[in-house]
């Protein structure tokens, strides 16, 4: 069954209602949703609209997630008075993609071209904010597209670096044979899908175990399978800019501290190698969906005062 609207989806408003009111979408803060016809594709974008806002925030998810999961920092930026734009990325929550193959570069290009249409629509700045594999995915649209007005990210990890991928399969052994072995599949059998739990460590997506019961369950984020191309083409991803000659954009990581899938060392390893201005806030008790308090709190003060300084530097 195709969804056109997270009202269908049980198990999201089962997630949301854990989440703390401040977080929640309710009848003040429902963003609307728009099926934005992309290359025959339909993308789902769960739009925080206001016209008066000085800047626009786009959102990504990472491999197992999708746009709505990010109303829980959506819906407080949209109450700072920011415009936040959450798209369902191909492969995840409810964008239909009916020529079924779907690749990393399928993700930056789609971004790209989103950018770039909101861009015809005005003038108004933007950010990318990427969570977990969405974080590497802001970098490197960021690349491509040249005209992003900042960067946050929860994590950076670089699928080059064997340690990031040996910290982010689910055992060592896929970590060590994996990569190769989806390269070649991928080109005999580019749309089989694997479960993300045979994937990925989803076991340690968020700290809190009823949450996670519920993403682990859900076929929209967590409980889906992913593509196999998707996986193959995201481990071999080169940015257009390396680390050490990026200087388009000021960069925040707000990183969780008690993150138990990819701890700070991971990112750090392509973070610290960043050109331009940067800035970390460890995000106190918090795991890798960053739910938790304080560092909820702390993902939401953090943010506010960057893009403050972003939309400073472009008034």
């Amino acid at each position: 069954m195709k969804y056109k609207s997270y009202e269908e989806l049980k198990k999201w408003h089962e997630i949301m209602k854990l989440l703390p009111k401040h977080n929640q979408i309710d009848p003040n803060n429902k963003p609307k949703e728009v099926m934005w016809n992309w290359k025959d594709n339909s993308i789902h974008i769960d739009y925080y609209k206001n016209p008066e806002a000085k800047i626009k925030l786009i959102t990504l998810h990472g491999v197992g997630g999708n746009g709505r999961l990010l109303s829980f920092i959506a819906v407080p930026l949209y109450k700072h008075g920011i415009e936040v734009i959450s798209p369902d990325l191909p492969g995840f929550g409810i964008t239909d993609i009916p020529r079924k193959r779907i690749s990393y570069a399928m993700w930056i290009d789609l971004i790209n071209d989103l950018i770039n249409y909101e861009l015809e629509k005005d003038d108004r700045p933007i950010i990318l904010f990427g969570f977990s594999a969405g974080g590497m995915l802001a970098y490197q649209v960021a690349c491509k597209n040249r005209k992003v007005a900042g960067l946050i990210f929860t994590n950076l990890l670089d699928q080059r670096i064997p340690q990031v991928i040996k910290q982010s399969a689910i055992h060592p052994l896929v970590a060590t044979l994996g990569k190769k072995i989806m390269k070649v599949f991928s080109y005999i059998w580019p749309t089989f899908k694997l479960p993300m739990k045979f994937v990925a460590n989803t076991g340690k997506l968020v700290n809190d175990k009823e949450i996670l019961k519920l993403l682990l369950s859900d076929k929209h984020s967590a409980g889906s399978s992913v593509p196999i191309e998707l996986i193959a083409t995201l481990t071999e991803a080169k940015p257009e800019i390396e680390p050490e000659d990026f200087n388009l954009c000021p960069v925040l990581l707000v990183h969780p501290e008690k993150d138990a899938w990819t701890p700070i060392e991971v990112s750090r390893l392509f973070f610290d190698k960043i050109k331009c201005e940067r800035e970390i806030t460890m995000l106190k008790n918090a795991g890798h969906f960053p739910i938790e308090q304080p560092g909820l709190t702390q993902l939401e003060e953090s943010s506010i005062a960057f893009i403050n300084k972003i939309i400073m530097r472009n008034s």
